[in-house]
C-alpha cells in the first residue's frame, strides 16, 4: 500500500538522510515489476487497452565516506500504427523512458565529516515533502546538480550548487545556481530556505516541519516563483503548501494540500488536495485509500473554463520476506473517465 507507514516515511525525511553520516557500510536493492493492466475508458470512447509493464531496480549503498544511488527503470507497452485507412492497427511491442527518465540517482563524497561533495538532483528541505503525492514542491530544493554541503554543527546543513546537467546536453547557455540551508530543532521540527534559479529563473522557499507533537508531523511551505511554479497541474508565481502525517497503532493518515495564491484575481485559482488513510490488518496484510483531487476556480470575468480532475485508489498490500504484493483499482474523473486495476510484486534485499 502507498501510505500505511506514511508517518515512517516523514520522519525519515526530516532525519536529514542526504549528506548524513553511516557509521557501517550497508547496501539495498529492490526489483519491482508493475502494470495496471488494462486501461478501460468510463467515457465511451475506444481507447480501452493493455496498459504496459514497468521494470524498476534500484541500488543503494551508504558509507563513512560515499553514498550512492542508482535507479533504472524501463516501460513495455504495445506500439500502434495508422493503416491505409487512418485507423491504428497494433505494430507489436515498444520500450520507453517511465516519466520521461530511464535512469535517476545520486553520487556523495565525505573528504572530511564537515563537508559533502554531491552530484544530486534534488536535496529537499523536509517542509516541502507532501506525503500523499510522496513528492516535494520545487522550491524546497536546497541544492542540485553538482554543489557542495557544509555541516558545521549537528543538524545545519548549507548547500550551494548549480544545474549544470542541461548545460552540459546544451538547452540552455549556462547553469543556474542553488543555495539553501536547513536546520533541525531537535524534536520539535525543521526549518529551511532555498534560493533557486539565480541566474535566469528565480525561485524563492521557505519552509518549517513540526513533530512535537508524538506520531504527528505537519509540514509546511510557501515558494515564489520568477516564472511559473508548479506542482501536479497547480501552477503560479506564489505556491503555499501543506502536508500532514499522523499514525497511532495500525492506522496511518495523510493529507495534501497546494495552492496558487493568485497572482491575477481575487480567487485561488488551482487547488490540490490528496488523503490517504491506510490500516495495518497484520504485520503482512494492510488496506489503503487514497484520494486526490484537483480544481481550477476561475472568477466570472476570465475566459478559462473550471475543471476538476480526481483520482480514487484502494489497494490492498501483503509482504512475505524479501517479496511485497499490491493489488489495486484506480479510478480517474477527469475530460476522459477511466478505470485501471494497478498490480506489483516488488523483491527487496
Amino acid at each position: 500500500m502507498k501510505k500505511i507507514f506514511a508517518v515512517a516515511v516523514a520522519a525519515a525525511a526530516l532525519s536529514g538522510a542526504a549528506f548524513a553520516q553511516e557509521s557501517e557500510s550497508s547496501l539495498s536493492f529492490s526489483n519491482k515489476v508493475s502494470s495496471d493492466i488494462v486501461t478501460v475508458d468510463l467515457s465511451g470512447g475506444d481507447s480501452t487497452g493493455f496498459a504496459g509493464i514497468t521494470e524498476q531496480m534500484t541500488a543503494e549503498y551508504k558509507s563513512e565516506k560515499v553514498d550512492f544511488n542508482i535507479d533504472l527503470r524501463v516501460n513495455l507497452d504495445d506500439y500502434y500504427k495508422l493503416n491505409s485507412e487512418g485507423k491504428p492497427t497494433f505494430d507489436g511491442l515498444t520500450l520507453s523512458s517511465v516519466g520521461g527518465k530511464w535512469a535517476d540517482g545520486y553520487l556523495e563524497f565525505r573528504p572530511i565529516p564537515i563537508l559533502t561533495l554531491y552530484l544530486h538532483n534534488s536535496i529537499n528541505t523536509p517542509g516541502s515533502y507532501l506525503p500523499v503525492e510522496d513528492d516535494n514542491v520545487a522550491a524546497g530544493n536546497i541544492g542540485s546538480d553538482f554543489g557542495v554541503c557544509l555541516r558545521p554543527i549537528d543538524g545545519l546543513r548549507i548547500a550551494a550548487g548549480a544545474d549544470v546537467i542541461q548545460h552540459i546536453i546544451g538547452s540552455q547557455n549556462a547553469p543556474d545556481f542553488n543555495v539553501g540551508a536547513d536546520y533541525v530543532l531537535g524534536n520539535i521540527g525543521a526549518i529551511g530556505f532555498a534560493v533557486r534559479g539565480i541566474s535566469s529563473d528565480l525561485a524563492i522557499g521557505g519552509f518549517f516541519s513540526l513533530t512535537a507533537v508524538e506520531n504527528m508531523t505537519l509540514n509546511l511551505g510557501y515558494g515564489w516563483y520568477q516564472k511559473t511554479g508548479t506542482f501536479k497541474d497547480v501552477a503560479g508565481n506564489n505556491l503555499l503548501n501543506l502536508g500532514f502525517t499522523y499514525g497511532i497503532g495500525g492506522l496511518s493518515l495523510a493529507a495534501d494540500f497546494v495552492t496558487n495564491l493568485m497572482p491575477k484575481t481575487d480567487l485561488v485559482e488551482d487547488i490540490y488536495a490528496g488523503l490517504n488513510v491506510g490500516y495495518a490488518i497484520t504485520e503482512a496484510l494492510g488496506v489503503d485509500v487514497t484520494a486526490q483531487f484537483q480544481f481550477d476556480v476561475v472568477s466570472e470575468h476570465d475566459n478559462a473554463k473550471a475543471h476538476s480532475i480526481i483520482h480514487i485508489a484502494p489497494e490492498l498490500t501483503y509482504a512475505v520476506g524479501h517479496n511485497s504484493f499490491a493489488f489495486g483499482v484506480n479510478l480517474d474523473f477527469a475530460e476522459k473517465n477511466t478505470l485501471s486495476f494497478p498490480v506489483s510484486w516488488k523483491w527487496s534485499l
